[in-house]
């Protein structure tokens, strides 16, 4: 991974890619998929016709493992011990988050096999890995609510 260049002197980072912060003209990588502004802070990911980007500027492990949980719908841990920030930008298919509902009409358009899986792209381009691993959790469960509180 590559460690997170500082934001542009004199130019406030901000917390999403919404173009209308940046008076930058909108790039778009080679996928055609629009690139948030050079000042933009933070972890996304766009989906557009089967694939998937991600974008990470200045990201902690923290967000990475978050974000991950959101897209998987899973519990996913940090337990690299980086401590740094990071940038990056992935492209991967959409199938590989095994969410359908988030496949476009019509399947993945054509990407075919030239487009790698999540699991693929963390590993290479990032060097870490995904384990799926069984765990203990603590887990309170409320059977009953009283409606009038009581004395105690």
């Amino acid at each position: 991974m590559r460690e997170a260049q500082p934001a542009p002197t004199g130019e406030t980072p901000v917390g999403t890619s919404d173009p209308a912060q940046s008076s930058n003209k909108i790039e778009r990588d080679d996928y055609g998929m629009a690139l948030p502004p050079t000042t933009y802070r933070g972890t996304e990911m766009a989906y557009n016709r089967g694939m998937v980007q991600w974008v990470a500027r200045a990201a902690t492990m923290g967000q990475i493992a978050g974000l991950l949980s959101t897209a998987l719908r899973g519990t996913v841990t940090d337990a690299t011990g980086l401590k740094g920030k990071y940038d990056f930008t992935l492209h991967f298919s959409q199938a590989s988050l095994g969410r359908p509902e988030l496949t476009a009409p019509g399947g993945d358009a054509g990407l075919g096999d030239e487009v790698p899986t999540l699991y693929e792209v963390i590993q290479r381009d990032l060097g870490l890995k995904l384990d799926r691993k069984k765990d203990e959790i603590n887990l309170f469960v409320i059977d009953h609510v009283e409606k009038v509180p009581t004395e105690n």
